[in-house]
């Protein structure tokens, strides 16, 4: 595809809108030279005036370079399944540790102790189960080992170097160390507090990520290890934004009406909780139309992790008919693992197809009786099916218990509605975080308790206080803390999201206690946005948040990514401006050294800055070249190299080459102009026609946004987006 041809489609295709959206009259009647739209046309076409589209951008991406040390020993085939057996496995896992202590380099650089060692292997024993095959950056592995070092990272490659792993990793290692922490220190499960706090500054970049943290922490089996790793419960992560639906309380306190009126009986108040089904039915109904009526749609939404990591779906296998699946397990073993959540769930697919269950009047049974007929039956349940309709769980009302069955409050008291499951790894409400009027709803509207007498803690038998207890204890102060700074300030002035910062602030608080195995984890993405007078505001309020979490130094830990911070600086620490930035920000200081260089050297030391390592594609620039020697000489490099890789790899994995080469081949880096190859794009002129025949010859693999990436490494930007490339 010719470069002058997209430009020229691009540029007709919003010629073509204007046209629609602000049609003119010709006006040749009333003394126009020409009709006024063509004036129009020309006046946005002309390079001279005002053209609507400029010349496009040719980016010219750099490639990092991945070092043997980096390779995570691949475990895995390309459908996910095991290629070894637990004990080969183990091996391994072993052998690539052990590679990683005795890796010269690595060793002088960290030289771990003895407590770190163990954070390493069990750190690199969870990446090389779940991240099998990767080929790590070295600024990726060295941001691990150093916040295993328990160093501040600060990661400034360029884009598309893989910056998120960089601190998406060593959250990992952070869950890690805590599982491994309450494991050795004899506690049942990790305490409710913000392990990880992830601050961005706009809303668009926290939505981004989240998808890749439903990846990560919303994996069952990675939340299962984690779990029996240690940590007693899935590790919970939660958004909390703007966004975030809804502000204010779970429930509140309403006067009861009766026939008449008002009650103006100071006694009569009861808990409401209806505003949920308000708030929540347009959103679930949106996820359950889209699940039943545009399943293509609803596919991708859940392998583009679109959809909170809550819930799952269910397949009946009835007895004596036809062949059930290995994966299928009993109604005991899936209420052992689901308890009373199950029976809804059941109910609720029978409610929407009876033919799942050979009964015809399943809601007539008793609550027993129906976990009898349950357990007549296999079932296989998919925990990669997320949807909402789990969340909301349970209805109130005559008909729907009708439909349901008996045993509704029963099914309330272990899942209460539009609250967290008790295998959800996402909050995905605020009530759901801060648990505010949750209590009062529960001891008022599903035990009974008077109004009146909910703060009785003799009103509450030990047998419902342990219910109660059970059922909030699956939500609550999320773990991995997703939030901007706008919200971050709110929620430290706003009494209803106290609880988070005194859950984190009593967790951190045996830090020393512990052996510094209690820190905050907190990272700052995108963090060059943080500069001026907003970057003044943010390093004032992380020492607020310091203060309200009663934290010294030694209990937060922060890992800073941006592309924009500077180059690599090798020099005396005084001069380096990155670190200034970087310490600035976030509050660290050289305490009891009075000396200006002295004290810049040992903060100096509390940082690692992994540099990235970029590929030469290009020839020195002393080399008297011409620009289409430079431009084939770096593409035809590239594609030898990759032909190499590719050799390589068919060997192991066939079907994953393509694929693979093409993510390691758009890579991105610097922008220059066509203008910068050749004046302009004409027949005549050599090295611009260079241009044109790459554009011509290079496959196109992806098309997004108006922009499309080249197989070759180069990437072409058109503005404005939506245009139909072909």
């Amino acid at each position: 595809m010719r470069i002058k041809f997209a430009i020229d489609k691009v540029r007709e295709e919003h010629l073509n809108d204007l046209r629609r959206r602000y049609p003119l009259v010709d006006a040749v009647d009333r003394g126009w030279t020409q009709p006024l739209s063509q004036d129009r046309d020309k006046l946005m076409i002309d390079p001279e005036r005002y053209p609507l589209i400029q010349d496009p951008l040719i980016e010219c991406i750099p490639r990092y370079k991945r070092e043997k040390i980096g390779e995570i020993p691949k475990l895995k085939d390309s459908d996910g399944h095991w290629k070894y057996t637990s004990d080969e496995v183990e091996q391994k896992i072993s052998q690539y540790v052990k590679s990683l202590l005795e890796d010269e380099e690595l060793n002088e650089e960290f030289n771990f102790d003895q407590k770190q060692q163990q954070y390493l292997e069990e750190t690199f024993g969870t990446i090389c189960r779940f991240f099998s095959g990767w080929s790590l950056y070295p600024h990726q592995l060295k941001s691990i080992l150093a916040y295993i070092k328990e160093m501040h990272v600060v990661v400034a490659t360029g884009t598309g170097s893989g910056k998120t792993e960089s601190f998406m990793l060593p959250m990992i290692s952070h869950l890690c160390k805590e599982a491994i922490r309450v494991k050795e220190g004899g506690e049942e499960k990790s305490d409710r507090a913000i392990k990880v706090l992830i601050l961005y500054p706009m809303n668009a970049l926290v939505a981004d990520q989240l998808a890749r943290l439903r990846s990560i922490l919303g994996d069952i089996e990675m939340a299962k290890h984690l779990k029996q790793s240690g940590f007693g419960r899935f590790p919970q992560f939660g958004m909390y934004t703007g966004r975030t639906p809804f502000a204010g309380w779970y429930s509140k306190r309403k006067e009861l009406k009766k026939k008449g009126g008002l009650s103006h009986n100071p006694k009569k108040f009861e808990w409401d909780h209806s505003r949920n089904r308000t708030e929540f039915s347009d959103i679930i109904k949106a996820y359950e139309d889209m699940e039943i009526g545009r399943k293509e749609l609803w596919e991708l939404m859940l392998q583009k992790k679109k959809v909170p990591a809550k819930g799952m779906r269910i397949e009946i296998f009835k007895e004596g008919e036809g062949e059930v699946p290995s994966e299928a397990i009993s109604y005991d073993e899936a209420e052992g693992i689901y308890g009373e959540e199950i029976v809804t769930q059941i109910r609720r697919l029978y409610r929407h197809d009876r033919s799942v269950l050979p009964v015809d009047d399943l809601e007539k049974m008793k609550h027993q009786k129906q976990k009898e007929e349950f357990r007549k039956h296999k079932y296989v349940i998919d925990d990669d099916a997320w949807n909402l309709s789990w969340f909301e769980q349970v209805k109130g009302g005559k008909a729907i218990d009708r439909a349901f069955g008996q045993g509704q409050k029963e099914a309330k008291k272990a899942k209460i509605p539009y609250l967290t499951g008790k295998m959800d790894r996402e909050l995905f409400s605020r009530q759901e975080m801060h648990h505010g009027g949750v209590r009062e709803y529960y001891k008022n509207k599903i035990l009974g308790i008077k109004e009146e007498d909910i703060d009785d803690p003799k009103k509450l038998t030990k047998q419902q206080k342990e219910q109660m207890d059970q059922a909030l204890s699956y939500g609550g102060t999320p773990d991995v803390f997703v939030t901007n700074y706008s919200m971050l300030e709110y929620s430290l002035m706003r009494p209803l999201e106290h609880v988070f910062w005194e859950n984190t602030a009593k967790w951190l608080s045996k830090n020393e206690e512990d052996g510094g195995d209690r820190k905050l984890l907190m990272v700052l993405d995108e963090s060059h946005l943080y500069e001026g007078a907003m970057g003044t505001e943010v390093s004032m309020l992380l020492n607020r948040l310091r203060g309200v979490l009663k934290a010294g130094e030694d209990d937060i830990q922060f890992i800073l990514t941006s592309a924009s911070l500077g180059p690599d600086f090798e020099g005396k620490a005084i001069d380096n401006d990155k670190l200034k930035f970087a310490a600035g920000l976030t509050g660290i200081r050289a305490k009891g050294i009075d000396d200006e260089e002295e004290a810049w050297e040992a903060i100096d030391k509390k940082f690692a800055m992994p540099p990235g390592v970029k590929k030469n594609l290009w020839p020195d620039e002393n080399e008297d070249v011409s620009i289409s020697e430079c431009v084939t000489s770096a593409i035809l490099g590239a594609v030898k190299e990759e032909e190499e890789k590719e050799e390589e790899k068919k060997e192991e994995e066939e079907e994953e080459e393509e694929e693979e080469a093409q993510l390691r081949l758009t890579r991105r880096a610097k922008k220059v102009s066509v203008a910068f190859f050749a004046p302009s794009l004409r027949d005549d002129d050599e090295d611009a026609m260079m241009v044109v025949k790459i554009g011509e010859t290079a496959r196109i693999v992806n098309v997004t946004n108006g922009s499309f990436h080249v197989l070759f490494g180069f990437f072409f930007a058109f503005w404005p987006p939506k245009a139909e490339l072909r």
